[in-house]
């Protein structure tokens, strides 16, 4: 659990001296693809992140047990994001980010 009610930061992350913030979500796969909102929402409302507060989204895909880390300046004002980690059925290739690409874990 995060600390703290309404902190855009869920986690610290480090390497060689440098910190990292970072927005966690977690999901299960969908039709083939991890589906993940990038925004959070209460009754009075929506908070899209911004580069500003945070450095990436970590996602954790919860049937398959990966993690994907998502660069902020990537995926900044989106609300939601589709990772495909198999083929689209129609065999669509243009538009689609693979899941492979941000795997963490």
């Amino acid at each position: 659990m995060p600390y703290g009610e309404d902190s855009p930061v869920d986690l610290l992350i480090e390497k060689g001296g440098v910190f990292k913030r970072v927005q966690v979500k977690s999901t299960v796969p969908i039709n083939g693809a991890v589906v993940c909102r990038l925004k959070s929402s209460n009754n009075w409302q929506v908070k899209k992140y911004t580069r500003a507060e945070i450095d990436f989204f970590a996602i954790y895909d919860l049937k398959n047990k990966k993690g994907y880390l998502l660069p902020i300046e990537e995926f900044e004002g989106r609300t939601e994001v589709y990772l495909r980690i198999t083929d689209a059925k129609n065999n669509q290739k243009e538009g689609i980010r693979i899941a492979e690409k941000y795997i963490y874990f």
